[in-house]
């Protein structure tokens, strides 16, 4: 009977150590299955993020080349605005000296006139007084 119950006790060790083998393969099989798993979840985020940065990367790239033409026309507009102002300035500057020199001549034909008419009626008066050499 002790024989027996050894065995017993042998073959209950030998399905103990047969289940415990059993668990450890099962729980490294489950563990190596969350393994694949949380790495394929991380694999699909890395891709989400790198999807999302690319199309955030391209959007930037393309709004900054349309902030670029919109910058260069702008300094184009004004590159040709102080163009216009220095041409305005010196068109206005040129038209107020003929200004000037049209009211200088335009006095000193004047002068000149009154000048005649002085010495045409001091001739006159010279004749009616009858003074000769006038």
């Amino acid at each position: 009977k002790a024989q027996m119950l050894k065995l017993q006790r042998k073959r209950d060790e030998l399905r103990y150590a047969k289940r415990l083998e059993q668990g450890k393969r099962r729980y490294v099989e489950e563990l190596k299955a969350a393994k694949e798993e949380a790495e394929r979840q991380l694999q699909s985020r890395i891709h989400a993020l790198r999807t999302e940065c690319t199309s955030r990367t391209s959007k930037i790239t393309a709004f900054k080349a349309t902030l670029k033409s919109r910058i260069d026309a702008l300094c184009r507009c004004y590159e040709e605005v102080s163009v216009r102002e220095v041409d305005l300035r010196r068109l206005f500057k040129e038209a107020e000296e003929r200004l000037v020199e049209e009211a200088k001549r335009e006095v000193e034909d004047e002068k000149m006139r009154m000048e005649g008419e002085l010495r045409e009626a001091m001739v006159k008066d010279a004749k009616k007084l009858g003074i000769e050499g006038v």
